[in-house]
């Protein structure tokens, strides 16, 4: 079920539904939205270890997938071409 995620991953759609945003703010895959990523994943992993109804195990999933995904796009776009 996972690896079924990570291949299935669009950031024009997912990554809006998981963190707030301005228009034109998740364009870049960057930094800054693995940053961002990092910090939801953060909150949710703390509302799990607390027991706190607002819990979403789909959403801190999703987060999981989402930074993974991100990443990966990072340290591609850092890599030098031959």
């Amino acid at each position: 079920m996972l690896d079924e995620r990570s291949n299935s991953y669009d950031r024009t759609t997912t990554l809006p539904r998981l963190l707030p945003h301005w228009p034109g703010d998740l364009a870049d895959p960057g930094p800054d939205i693995v940053r961002r990523l990092e910090r939801a994943l953060r909150a949710e992993r703390r509302k799990g270890r607390a027991g706190q109804a607002a819990y979403d195990l789909e959403r801190h999933i999703a987060l999981v997938h989402a930074l993974a995904a991100e990443r990966g796009q990072t340290r591609s776009a850092r890599r030098p071409t031959p």
